[in-house]
């Protein structure tokens, strides 16, 4: 791992725990709740759902997206979340 990135992650997170200007998570849109409840109810080694997992996934790309605008905001630099591929199996996998 390299340990440059694991500080900037680090120091990004703290920011963002830090500071409650930020609406992380506030606007997951309508069925996230209903979503992560379900998915939770699974058991560990249960295959989710399509429908759930779909929801998540989708809401959980566009807060990135939220927080880069609201960091660029505040901070008068250009933040955004450059990925090579599409990060929808990467973040289903973090479930």
């Amino acid at each position: 791992e390299d340990e440059d990135h694991i500080f900037i992650l680090r120091e990004l997170r703290r920011y963002i725990e830090n500071h409650k200007n930020l609406k992380s998570h506030n606007h997951m849109g309508s069925d996230w709740k209903s979503s992560v409840t379900k998915i939770h109810s699974y058991d560990k080694d249960q295959k989710i759902d399509n429908s759930p997992l779909g929801t998540v996934t989708t809401s959980f790309k566009q807060e990135e997206k939220d927080i880069s605008l609201e960091l660029t905001d505040s901070s008068s630099y250009l933040v955004e979340l450059v990925a090579k591929e599409d990060r929808a199996p990467l973040i289903e996998k973090m479930l």
